[in-house]
């Protein structure tokens, strides 16, 4: 009933294979791009192959020694992009919605990854040492390409501590 129905949502002619809709379309791959710019220091890539086998995740020399940091952080960053590609491809789909923005990509699949890791950060030991490594590799990640514009534009991004406007909203 549908002759549509596979194809791509976002308007190409191309068939809505899972490599295509989380990764190769148009739409979908510059938003991988963006994060890729940014974990290149470290080696680490976001090819189809490598998001779809985690087993395939590597670093390079940079890397080695964060490892368990980066593929945490690593997991958590397509974990969330690949919820947002999936939220957004429904609402296009299924809701009449427009698609997003080259820019509103990128920036929710980074809020989406950043709400991520402040949960994981605040859920390990303080001196857990993957947890600090994690650290560290933000650290390194706020300066690189995109990722300095979105840090500086949203500073409290990995805020971890509790605002006092929540506090005060908590007490009774």
């Amino acid at each position: 009933e549908r002759p549509d129905a596979i194809c791509c949502t976002y308007g190409c002619v191309q068939v809505e294979t899972q490599r295509h809709a989380f990764h190769e379309c148009a739409t979908i791959s510059p938003v991988w791009t963006f994060h890729q710019d940014a974990w290149s220091r470290f080696g680490v890539s976001f090819s189809w192959l490598a998001i779809s086998d985690l087993d395939r995740f590597s670093v390079n020399a940079n890397g080695d020694r964060l490892k368990d940091a980066l593929k945490t952080l690593w997991t958590l960053l397509t974990a969330a992009t690949l919820h947002l590609i999936w939220t957004q491809h429904n609402l296009v789909q299924y809701e009449d919605a427009g698609a997003l923005p080259p820019r509103a990509w990128t920036e929710l699949s980074f809020l989406g990854w950043m709400a991520s890791v402040r949960r994981w950060l605040r859920l390990q030991d303080p001196d857990c040492p993957v947890r600090s490594s994690a650290l560290d590799v933000l650290a390194t990640l706020r300066v690189q390409g995109g990722y300095r514009a979105l840090w500086t534009k949203y500073p409290n991004s990995l805020l971890l501590a509790p605002t006092a406007a929540v506090d005060r909203s908590h007490r009774h």
